[in-house]
């Protein structure tokens, strides 16, 4: 009888051990799903850079040349094309209107297809007036503009005459010139990506990104719950592409040689304010996000422990920093003060750490 009784206590264990072991496990794939799904909304290029490219050639032609054609025909002439840095297959063709300065975009991107922008850089400006007949809002999204104006699949001329009716009476159009299109793009869309993960969506907002993406295979509109479990895991996604962002401005700014940065670039460790210090060494943030974060076991126990540590992140980070063996210590590379004040960090080879 007794033996009976361990047995049977013995399966009940074990079954409540599986029960566990499954609703663990079911909870951990949940919040994977949702934490992936808040990663989509965000995960753009916070800085591009574009290439002129002479002579221009575009990979699918015929409809991105109907565009041109379109513009042309609205008295637009041709200033210059350009590739996008990191993609390979994307293309940039812009044109200007001699007397209203008004721009004309013409570009090819995957998954996105061919559209065209019509954009209006007012003198003193760093954010144009922005038009786009893109179809998709998930990829408006991600443009620069202020004001930005979705018209998807209009006309080139309808594009700009909304844009020229959002003109303000008296505004003055930049010289924009096939010398500094390149700089003014890049900067645009570098404003448009800070602002894009420094201002908080609001629910409406973040619910008609999720419909249009088809987060849900079963529904057009995600439930409630699963609504509100991929908003709770946005301010971690954010912390993680503004890591992101502060290491492509690094770049941008030219603070290290290509040397150095070759040498680096795989032992990175981004630090700001925003981000708790505990969450940089998850290993669920590397390989889910691939961050720009190398956390040696030391360092990633000093950074667990930093969660009961009050203060600025930044601050403590260099205090545990300066705590470490020589050997053991992190290379500051450089800071940026934008999107966000942060420090630029180089993990110590392996072979050093030993």
């Amino acid at each position: 009888m007794n033996q009976i009784g361990f047995l049977l206590g013995g399966i009940g264990l074990l079954c409540a051990f599986l029960a566990w072991a499954f609703v663990r496990a079911r909870r951990k794939i949940r919040d994977g799903m949702a934490r992936m799904q808040a990663v989509t909304i965000f995960r753009a290029p916070a800085r591009i850079s574009l290439k002129r490219t002479e002579p221009f050639k575009w990979n699918k032609g015929q409809r991105a040349e109907q565009r041109v054609a379109a513009f042309r025909a609205l008295g637009l002439v041709d200033v210059c094309g350009f590739t996008v840095s990191r993609e390979a297959t994307s293309r940039m063709f812009l044109l200007r209107h001699p007397v209203t300065g008004l721009l004309g975009i013409v570009q090819e991107r995957d998954p996105a297809g061919t559209w065209s922008d019509v954009a209006f850089f007012q003198s003193g400006s760093s954010q144009p007036i922005y038009a786009s007949n893109v179809l998709k809002k998930e990829h408006f999204f991600l443009f620069p503009g202020d004001p930005k104006i979705h018209l998807p699949d209009v006309t080139e001329a309808e594009l700009v005459t909304s844009v020229w009716k959002a003109i303000e009476p008296g505004a003055t159009s930049a010289n924009v010139a096939a010398e500094n299109a390149a700089a003014m793009l890049e900067e645009a869309y570098a404003a448009a990506a800070d602002a894009r993960l420094l201002r908080p969506l609001e629910d409406f907002e973040l619910r008609r990104l999720l419909k249009e993406k088809k987060m849900s295979c079963e529904d057009e509109e995600v439930s409630d719950v699963v609504f509100q479990r991929i908003k709770a895991e946005i301010p971690s996604v954010i912390g993680g592409e503004l890591r992101l962002a502060c290491r492509d401005q690094f770049l941008r700014e030219g603070g290290i040689s290509a040397r150095e940065w070759q040498q680096a670039k795989e032992r990175l460790l981004i630090v700001h304010d925003r981000t708790p210090l505990h969450e940089l060494g998850k290993r669920v943030d590397r390989v889910m996000l691939s961050l720009p974060e190398f956390c040696r076991p030391e360092m990633r126990k000093r950074l667990d422990a930093s969660a009961k540590t009050s203060g600025p992140p930044r601050a403590i980070f260099a205090e545990l920093n300066a705590a470490l063996p020589t050997w053991e210590r992190y290379k500051k590379l450089g800071e940026v003060s934008r999107p966000v004040p942060a420090d630029i960090y180089c993990a110590p080879l392996l072979q050093q750490s030993t």
